[in-house]
């Protein structure tokens, strides 16, 4: 339904968290998202609206997603679902534990599977949308975009009050935006 309405409004790309929620037990098993993505790459083809897949962060001691996005990226690519890739919330990154050097890492292997980027900053096991200050060294995550030739959408994901401290922080180490 939301695929058919994506295409009816015009729009070109959805974001999906394609996650459950858990607090596993220790030894405990449980399926992953993996067996999603065969149909959401089937209503993405009908449709014509591509979908990113969005990593899930951590909190409050729930892991909510039990795959990372070079897993998720591995299956997108050995099972040639052409509609489906990735959306990168660099907050839900950190809130897991992952740094600067993971979301090159993505950046640099998903490529042209690289579709969203959610922007903000947060402190593990929390999901803030703090202020980009420098938690990641986002100068390297720009040479990665631009190393990729980036061209998706880039949402600066954070609360009101934290909009203009994150502007002036992206304009202090000369973020390659409007050209």
């Amino acid at each position: 339904r939301d695929s058919d309405l994506a295409k009816a409004l015009g729009i070109s790309l959805m974001v999906t968290h394609a996650s459950f929620s858990i607090r596993a037990p220790e030894g405990k098993t449980y399926y992953s998202i993996m067996h999603l993505l065969p149909k959401l790459n089937a209503m993405s083809q009908k449709s014509g609206v591509k979908i990113a897949i969005e990593n899930i962060s951590l909190k409050n001691d729930i892991l909510q997603n039990t795959n990372d996005h070079l897993f998720v990226l591995d299956d997108i690519n050995k099972n040639g679902f052409d509609h489906l890739g990735i959306a990168l919330d660099f907050g839900h990154a950190l809130s897991c534990g992952f740094g600067t050097e993971y979301v090159v890492h993505v950046i640099e292997k998903a490529r042209e599977k690289f579709f969203h980027i959610h922007a903000h900053e947060t402190a593990f096991g929390e999901d803030l949308h703090m202020s980009i200050s420098g938690k990641l060294e986002w100068s390297k995550v720009f040479q990665a975009l631009e190393n990729i030739a980036y061209t998706g959408t880039f949402v600066l994901e954070v609360r009101s009050p934290n909009i203009a401290p994150s502007l002036e922080y992206l304009k202090s180490i000369h973020a390659p935006f409007g050209r």
